[in-house]
């Protein structure tokens, strides 16, 4: 008897950036093959309130649960980002790698969908008059060779022009927020950037002279790592920039 869903188990990341980089790649799975996915994550995705509800309020995922949830292991196929990849002209790195995991390791045919647009659901605040900044905030886990809480630092970007995000809301909420604008999100290399991008949101990515090399390579590698570059995000340096 054919299952009727997949099940994967993605157990490399628990970051929010590269596990919503999978949203893309399971949707072209479940175009291909009309089979919606039962996907476990690990257990520091926790950290980032609602995703569980934003993961199942796409059209490809049955339901998700985090590692410390009751599930059969022996049931879900590992999912991991794969080193051995060809990259495509606009499509972030990461997708790819998910991609060619899911073809090299598990023979599985299918197409990226590439036009996929991240389902946030209707209504939530609405706030007109200012713009919406996405900073990268501590949370238990967080990578620590990056900086915290540079954008509200800087001093750019002020509280009468703008609102900044409140990460102790839920990702739904704030996505709303960031749906009903109608200005650029503000943000950095974060994880509700790489959200705003899959949402096709008109999307500004700062950095600053700490991530001019980041890993040893440009700061434009690591953007194309994360982002569509034909969609509706651009990179901008922090200490050019003017509000």
């Amino acid at each position: 008897m054919k299952e009727k869903t997949f099940k994967f188990f993605a157990t490399q990341t628990g970051n929010l950036g590269d596990t919503s980089a999978l949203f893309p790649v399971l949707s072209g799975l479940y175009q291909k093959y009309n089979k919606k996915i039962e996907l476990v994550v690990r257990l520091k995705m926790r950290n980032f309130k609602g995703f569980k509800e934003l993961a199942e309020n796409q059209d490809c995922i049955k339901s998700l649960k985090f590692e410390d949830n009751k599930f059969n292991r022996s049931e879900f196929t590992t999912l991991q980002l794969c080193n051995d990849y060809t990259s495509q002209l606009n499509r972030p790195y990461e997708v790819s790698r998910y991609e060619h995991y899911l073809k090299k390791h598990l023979k599985l045919e299918f197409s990226v969908d590439d036009d996929f647009t991240l389902k946030v659901p209707e209504g939530g605040e609405v706030i007109y008059d200012k713009y919406i900044v996405g900073d990268r905030t501590y949370t238990p886990n967080s990578d620590m060779r990056r900086k915290f809480d540079a954008l509200r630092d800087c001093g750019k970007f002020k509280h009468d022009k703008c609102h900044f995000l409140d990460y102790n809301r839920s990702l739904i909420e704030n996505l709303q927020i960031i749906k009903n604008n109608d200005k650029p999100l503000i943000s950095t290399f974060t994880g509700i950037s790489v959200l705003s991008d899959l949402m096709k949101k008109e999307t500004m990515v700062f950095y600053d002279e700490t991530l001019d090399n980041w890993d040893g390579k440009p700061i434009e590698s690591s953007f194309n790592q994360h982002f569509y570059r034909n969609r509706n995000s651009v990179l901008i340096n922090l200490e050019e920039f003017l509000i």
